[in-house]
């Protein structure tokens, strides 16, 4: 998210993904000067062991970078298939720090989380309390995403998104802030 909307660029090995790759960004409208942008990058296994794949967003005069190695393994080895059986503590692999929408839309906060077994992931709202099936504006899908429907001004302030699972925790907070239309 920025002001303005974020541009986004692709980067494998500190170089610009060539065309094989597949880039996609979206850009979410919105009637206030904040923009989102969404990219998703689809690879293709390489001959390469090890391949670093950065995604760089700038908006204005602000520019963020986030990288992750890939790993390929012989395509006849069974390593990759014991390495989902070893047991690792949850990870949370996909938040936002901040999100600002206008009061009245729907906002999506993600919280994707690793780890196996599959942790359990629960939201607290901004007053601290759990979000359970009860609560008619907000619900938490299997994915780890909250959904705040109507989003209000009393909902300004810290959500807190916890996964869990024998091996341990991983908790990640994003400050809501909803803005006038």
């Amino acid at each position: 998210m920025g002001s303005p909307a974020p541009s986004i660029q692709w980067l494998r090995d500190h170089v610009p993904v060539a065309e094989y790759d597949h880039q996609s960004n979206e850009l979410f409208p919105s009637s206030s000067s904040v923009g989102r942008a969404v990219s998703t990058l689809i690879v293709k296994p390489t001959d390469q062991l090890v391949r670093t794949y950065t995604c760089s967003a700038s908006a204005g005069q602000h520019s963020a970078r986030a990288a992750t190695r890939v790993y390929t393994h012989e395509p006849n080895s069974d390593l990759s298939e014991r390495y989902k059986l070893l047991p690792f503590e949850p990870k949370i692999v996909s938040s936002y720090k901040a999100y600002l929408d206008n009061i009245g839309k729907m906002a999506v906060l993600p919280c994707r989380v690793k780890g196996h077994p599959r942790p359990r992931v629960v939201w607290r709202d901004n007053n601290g309390e759990v979000v359970r099936k009860k609560n008619a504006r907000m619900r938490v899908f299997r994915s780890g995403e909250l959904q705040i429907s109507r989003l209000a001004w009393a909902d300004m302030g810290d959500f807190t998104c916890t996964a869990t699972n024998h091996f341990g925790t991983a908790t990640a907070k994003t400050f809501v802030y909803p803005v006038a239309g």
